[in-house]
């Protein structure tokens, strides 16, 4: 039996994901040094061209929430598949019908605050029985305890949970 851990995935069964990158956000992480986490974001931006993944845009553009982040418009403008919501979970009927249709099991997920929506959605993902990689050093939050408790979460309900870039 291969645990989460030891799953392989690849260009071929992934997908990836990007929650909430949008401007009204950014500014309430403070458990990563700012700079260093817009350097991950826009190293983070670079994996869907990269590989050819689809890809996934949580959140929307308005006057709470600001505009995404430009790296991030970018894989939009380049046809990555947007999903607004109402609740923390991206897991929307909409989302997971596009999930679906790609035929791959493997989500690769990024988030600006790991201890809310990139939480709920990728327990979502898990529960719908995906194989969920979450990238922790392009997520943060505002306190260090509900950082690690969601990553101890994320952890204990079988995503494997990871640092790519630092």
């Amino acid at each position: 039996m291969t645990t989460s851990a030891l799953h392989r995935m690849t260009p071929e069964s992934a997908v990836i994901a990007y929650v909430d990158y949008v401007t009204g956000l950014d500014n309430l992480i403070t458990t990563i040094p700012g700079r260093v986490f817009r350097n991950n974001i826009q190293a983070f931006a670079k994996v869907s061209p990269l590989f050819g993944l689809p890809t996934a845009v949580f959140g929307e553009e308005n006057d709470y929430y600001g505009t995404f982040l430009p790296e991030i418009r970018a894989l939009i403008d380049a046809g990555g598949k947007t999903f607004p919501r109402s609740t923390p979970s991206g897991c929307t009927p909409d989302f997971m019908a596009w999930l679906a249709a790609t035929g791959r099991r493997d989500v690769i997920i990024g988030g600006i605050s790991i201890d809310n929506c990139t939480l709920h959605t990728a327990l979502d993902l898990l529960r719908a029985g995906y194989n969920v990689q979450v990238v922790a050093d392009v997520s943060g939050s505002n306190s260090l305890l509900a950082e690690s408790t969601a990553i101890a979460r994320l952890q204990a309900a079988g995503a494997v949970v990871s640092g790519w870039l630092n």
